[in-house]
């Protein structure tokens, strides 16, 4: 069994969701609930995502594609490495906005 832990916060305009652990093939389905309840500008932390599967990255497209489609945004913070190697191999990488920490993340809409 996957373990994944999912926090969200809703700051002013923004929510910011902490996601901890491994988002695989049994996992994704609960980083996909939170993002379907998100607002349309969301702040995703990484920092401790140790395995993203292919469920998990067309999960966050499929975010980014409608908050943008909602004149938003999905931007990363503190991608682990393992996240972006992920995204990067994928040619997803330049898609979205990353960033060092929640602060600048958030500061950024």
């Amino acid at each position: 069994m996957s373990e994944l832990a999912i926090t969200k916060e809703s700051l002013h305009r923004v929510d910011l969701i902490t996601v901890s652990g491994r988002v695989d093939s049994d996992s994704y389905t609960q980083l996909e609930a939170a993002l379907d309840n998100a607002r349309d500008h969301v702040v995703l932390n990484l920092a401790s995502v140790h395995y993203m599967s292919s469920a998990g990255v067309r999960s966050l497209v499929s975010k980014l594609r409608d908050c943008k489609q909602a004149g938003g945004d999905l931007r990363l913070s503190e991608p682990s490495s393992r996240v972006m190697e992920v995204l990067t191999l994928a040619g997803l990488h330049s898609l979205f906005g990353t960033f060092d920490n929640d602060t600048t993340a958030v500061g950024s809409f």
